[in-house]
């Protein structure tokens, strides 16, 4: 008797694969994407703090560069309004001037790096004081029309260092570095040209009424000096108290020496206008020292403030570094643990099946499983 399965039994077959459990059909792209979307909405205060931070940094370093710009031109404009001055003392005095020292400041103006010109926005400033300047010493005027011819190039320069002094305290609070810009840029340079105008007319004009309110202008003028550093917050190692008092002592000098000159005895007169040369040569150079003292006293202040500045820098870069690692690891962690497995490998009989390019099943013969019983 044959065993071999007819056409009606084979119908009978049932396939293994329909008693196989299906595994459970599972989100996992929208589950990941929910879980990365949190981390990063999770993340976003944080960045967004580092963001304006690092904004505040950017815009403190600015000012800075700012007001190192303001420094590197105050210094030789200072020097070149002493020159003026000198100048007009000497044209007063009808004394030929030596316009050397005059060109070589204009020379150091000129060498102040052009990037620092354009960002304090002094281009055009500079042109025009250029130019009058080399307009009075063309003219070479002498007496009481050197006193109204150098009078306009001093002022153009005590403007343009009282621009600087101004762009560079436009963010800063009232302190130690304000005052400090206050006296190299603007105070001391008061006194110097007023100082020129008070030993010129000394020479010029006696009796003019205008001497003795510029002697009450000088000592006024010398005294906010003094008062400005005094109200400074500054270190006892900056080398500020001698040239102050060097300042403040040579300008009461010229103020008491103008008031000799219009002695009526000749020979008192001619002493007096001797007094005032020294006690103007005096002025000029105790108030450049006290203008540069309080200019490097500001570059201390600023480097210490840029060194801050980039102390904070790095930190941010390495906070927004650590940041990045971590919220890289957090996503890796995410995505791994959400990973689907890969199904499993087909049977050899359904490899062999599809080699021929059809589907083989596997059926099992239901008389085998009553044999069984």
């Amino acid at each position: 008797m044959s065993l071999a399965p007819s056409d009606s039994d084979n119908a009978n077959l049932v396939p293994a694969a329909a008693h196989a459990a299906r595994p459970p059909q599972r989100n996992a792209p929208l589950s990941r994407a929910l879980q990365i979307a949190a981390l990063v909405l999770a993340l976003s205060p944080m960045v967004f703090l580092i963001g304006q931070l690092w904004s505040a940094n950017s815009g403190m370093s600015d000012v800075v560069a700012v007001e190192r710009a303001a420094a590197a031109y105050a210094r030789p404009l200072n020097g070149l309004l002493a020159g003026l001055v000198d100048a007009q003392y000497t044209a007063a005095r009808t004394i030929r001037i030596d316009d050397s020292g005059i060109r070589a400041s204009i020379g150091e103006v000129n060498g102040v790096d052009p990037a620092h010109a354009a960002r304090l926005r002094i281009d055009q400033r500079w042109a025009r004081i250029n130019s009058e300047i080399e307009e009075v010493l063309r003219r070479n005027p002498a007496g009481a029309e050197a006193v109204r011819a150098f009078a306009v190039p001093v002022a153009m320069t005590r403007e343009v260092l009282a621009w600087l002094a101004d762009s560079s305290q436009v963010t800063r609070d009232p302190g130690s570095s304000s005052h400090l810009i206050d006296v190299g840029m603007k105070r001391v340079p008061e006194v110097l040209a007023i100082a020129g105008d008070l030993a010129s007319l000394s020479h010029t004009a006696p009796t003019d009424p205008l001497v003795p309110i510029l002697r009450d202008r000088i000592s006024r003028a010398a005294q906010e000096v003094s008062a400005g550093l005094g109200a400074a917050s500054l270190s006892p190692d900056l080398p500020l108290l001698a040239p102050l008092d060097e300042f403040t002592t040579s300008a009461a000098t010229l103020s008491q020496a103008t008031a000799k000159i219009d002695s009526a005895d000749t020979l008192s007169r001619a002493t007096a206008r001797i007094d005032v040369e020294l006690a103007t040569t005096r002025v000029r150079e105790a108030g450049l020292g006290l203008a540069s003292a309080a200019l490097n006293a500001f570059t201390e202040l600023l480097d210490a403030t840029a060194a801050d500045l980039a102390v904070q820098q790095r930190v941010l870069l390495l906070s927004v570094g650590v940041s990045g690692l971590a919220a890289a690891a957090l996503a890796w962690l995410l995505l791994s643990r959400r990973r689907v497995a890969a199904p499993p490998a087909p049977p050899a009989e359904e490899q062999d099946g599809a080699s021929t390019g059809r589907r083989t099943p596997n059926f099992i013969d239901p008389r085998e499983l009553l044999a069984r019983r």
